[in-house]
């Protein structure tokens, strides 16, 4: 007779269920971290479009800045031309880019809005948009801006010099420039503006000083045709005229100038420009006259001589009047030197 066998010991391991149970549980997290990846990748790539798209934005904005002129110029950016347009451009994605400019060329500052929109890879059709303004501002002022300011002195102007130094003038290469007039030179220090030397000719190297008698009894006009700073061109129908009155720390010089040179059988009134205060101006550098202890170059002292019976505003300027010059001025004789 045979009997069984027992163990006396219970079984161990793992049943199906058991695994199919951990399959399932690591799948999902799997699963999980394959979404959570995706999700991230996707996140990634809008910013970097996002990204791209504001520095094509920023590219389109900075390059309406740059103008080279203010009117329309041909072969040229000019302020005048800015207007609105599309493109399209592909980096990361492909981008449909649209800007806008407000206002006219007229304006002084004009506001720029661009648009960027494109497709993303969710399908989505995000958009960004960016806005800036734009300064109307002449590049030769620009460009005057960027001379190197001497120690103490006004800022230098066109030729790298003071504006009080004739536009003629020749440069001598020693901090100095030579303008010839009638029958004499003048030499001008290119940071004060100021004669510090007077020749009898317009030599290459100065080597007459102003004497103290010459100071003291020089009072010297030349009277020009004005031209273009830039070109050199002539204006027609402008003069200019550089006069030179002698002054000193203790004799400074007040009064009002008269034009001369106009015939007594014309009715001629002469007005002046008279500057609106602004900071940093004199009533002397405004053209207030009569003028009161004028003791440093003046700048701008403009006029306009005409026969109509009152002044004009000259490119958005008012002018003042300044001589009567008709015969029915009584004091015409006075006012208004023939000579």
């Amino acid at each position: 007779m045979c009997s069984a066998l027992q163990s006396g010991g219970r079984q161990r391991g793992i049943s199906l269920l058991e695994s199919l149970i951990a399959m399932g549980v690591a799948a999902a997290a799997l699963l999980g971290l394959l979404s959570m990846q995706t999700l991230l990748s996707c996140s990634a790539d809008a910013a970097k479009q996002r990204s791209e798209a504001v520095r094509l934005a920023d590219e389109q904005i900075e390059s309406m800045r740059p103008y080279t002129k203010i009117a329309s110029t041909p072969g040229q950016l000019a302020w005048a031309d800015l207007d609105a347009g599309t493109d399209a451009v592909s980096t990361n994605a492909t981008y449909m880019r649209a800007w806008t400019i407000d206002g006219s060329a007229a304006d002084t500052l004009r506001q720029v809005t661009v648009t960027l929109s494109w497709q993303d890879r969710a399908g989505e059709a995000p958009q960004m948009v960016l806005s800036s303004v734009i300064a109307q501002m002449d590049p030769a002022d620009v460009g005057a801006l960027g001379f190197p300011l001497p120690a103490n002195t006004t800022l230098k102007r066109p030729k790298n010099r003071n504006l009080n130094i004739p536009v003629p003038a020749r440069e001598l290469g020693n901090g100095q420039s030579v303008c010839q007039l009638a029958n004499f030179a003048l030499v001008f220090n290119n940071d004060s503006g100021y004669v510090v030397q007077r020749c009898d000719t317009a030599p290459e190297t100065p080597s007459s000083s102003l004497t103290g008698a010459e100071l003291t009894t020089a009072l010297t006009a030349a009277l020009a045709e004005a031209g273009c700073q830039a070109t050199d061109a002539l204006i027609d129908g402008y003069k200019y005229c550089l006069c030179i009155l002698p002054i000193t720390t203790s004799a400074r010089w007040s009064g009002t100038v008269r034009l001369s040179g106009m015939a007594s059988g014309t009715n001629y009134r002469v007005c002046r420009f008279h500057y609106p205060a602004a900071a940093g101006q004199s009533p002397n550098a405004r053209n207030v006259q009569p003028s009161v202890d004028v003791a440093d170059a003046l700048d701008s002292q403009s006029y306009i001589i005409i026969t109509a019976s009152s002044c004009p505003t000259v490119s958005s300027l008012p002018t003042t009047l300044h001589q009567v010059c008709t015969s029915s001025n009584g004091s015409r004789t006075s006012d208004c030197p023939e000579s």
